[in-house]
């Protein structure tokens, strides 16, 4: 008697297979599963997405320097102002699942306000068509008050991993929340809700559940969210830094710096490490307090950015910003819980759309390694 294969048996059956099981054997022989989304810019040239949650339409700016999905929130919504309402907006009694107590956060400009967490389930309104879509069962999300969207908008954020096993006393309660791309998964396009959602946690070797996103690759037109790296191995990509061990509360997408040049002066070497951190909700630059004063910038007088990194291989990198306005200054709480004395702490470059606009950052996060073309 000759042995088949399962894969050969199931050749042989042809047409007399069920439509369902033809669309798992054809989910297994795809290449990785990936799933892209349309982007919009903003007048600020920030990307934006479009979000379904539950039965209401979200914009929020695709963000990877947050680790959260926040939306609008507000007592009556036909009274938000314009200019929030290209974000939606979540009414009281609009979601009635909770993802937590309610927190107490400070955006930006030390702009504190309040966010209630609830969870949902989430699609994208303009996910291409693809073997493939990125959703979420049951996705735990922010609704934030006004104060705290006047100063951020909506935001998707791509920062994967928080710092969730420090002791309670060095991480907030909202840092203990499933991050927003750690909840998304790519499902099989033939997939219905009801068909597949129920079984999220079964394993998708079979094409009949959520592969986990591990990578995205984002510009001005399109994110990607890959289930496998996206970087080849012989790549000679940027290696990351993990700001966690500083004592940093999120896994930011930061790299070494080697040296900085401010409007055609190189800084002169710190005692104190440099990072960059990639951060697409930010229009311009950012940087921390600490190199601000030791450099001695005037940072409204600030022209243009451009930071040398080293990749895997030694090779050197120049990140140039494009003509700034200056650049925004913050006093940086990072690293407040890493231990460290203040003058050991490390300085920061927040790199924003004046150079990611410029091209494409592909982060492939489980490996730790990133590229900016």
């Amino acid at each position: 008697m000759v042995a088949f294969t399962r894969r050969a048996s199931l050749a042989a059956a042809g047409s007399a297979l069920p439509l369902a099981l033809e669309r798992r054997v054809s989910a297994i022989s795809e290449p990785p599963p990936r799933g892209v989304l349309p982007l919009e810019l903003s007048r600020a040239g920030v990307p934006l997405v479009r979000l379904l949650l539950g039965g209401g339409e979200f914009v929020a700016a695709v963000d990877t320097g947050s680790p959260f999905l926040i939306v609008p929130a507000e007592e009556d919504c036909d009274a938000q102002p314009p200019k929030l309402s290209l974000y939606g907006c979540v009414a009281p009694g609009d979601f009635t699942t909770r993802g937590g107590g309610a927190t107490r956060e400070v955006y930006g400009k030390n702009v504190a306000g309040r966010v209630a967490w609830y969870r949902s389930q989430l699609r994208f309104a303009d996910a291409s068509s693809g073997a493939w879509q990125p959703r979420a069962a049951a996705l735990t999300f922010g609704a934030a008050d006004r104060p705290l969207v006047q100063e951020s908008g909506a935001l998707l954020g791509l920062i994967k991993r928080t710092n969730a096993n420090a002791t309670a006393s060095g991480v907030r309660d909202a840092d203990r929340r499933p991050t927003a791309l750690a909840q998304l998964g790519l499902w099989p396009s033939w997939a219905t809700p009801d068909e597949v959602w129920p079984r999220q946690s079964r394993a998708a070797a079979d094409g009949g559940g959520a592969r986990e996103v591990v990578a995205y690759r984002l510009d001005a037109n399109s994110l990607t969210l890959s289930a496998a790296p996206l970087l080849a191995p012989t790549a000679d990509a940027l290696p990351l830094v993990d700001l966690r061990r500083y004592g940093d509360s999120v896994e930011h997408v930061a790299v070494a710096a080697d040296t900085v040049v401010v409007d055609g002066v190189r800084l002169r070497p710190s005692r104190r490490p440099i990072f960059v951190v990639f951060d697409t909700g930010l229009t311009s630059v950012v940087v921390s307090r600490s190199l601000v004063a030791e450099a001695g910038l005037d940072p409204a007088a600030v022209r243009s950015v451009a930071v040398e990194v080293r990749s895997e291989r030694g090779a050197r990198r120049v990140l140039r910003t494009r003509e700034v306005p200056g650049v925004q200054v913050v006093p940086l709480d990072w690293f407040d819980r890493g231990g460290a004395a203040e003058a050991e702490r490390p300085h920061v470059i927040a790199l924003g759309m004046a150079l990611l606009g410029q091209g494409a950052l592909t982060v492939d996060v489980d490996a730790g390694r990133a590229d900016f073309r």
